[in-house]
């Protein structure tokens, strides 16, 4: 699944952004589209989290 793959390499980054994380997944969402996929990877972040 597409977005279950963008979620885990979004969530990769995480150890390496540590504080800054949040900021640029927010930025990352934000620029993904059609904003269904985007909400779709939000799910999938809260999944795997």
């Amino acid at each position: 699944m597409r977005a279950e793959a963008e979620a885990r390499r979004l969530l990769a980054r995480r150890e390496e952004l540590q504080g800054r994380w949040l900021n640029w997944v927010a930025q990352e969402l934000y620029q993904l589209s059609p904003p269904e996929f985007a909400s779709m990877v939000r799910r999938e972040l809260q999944r795997l989290a």
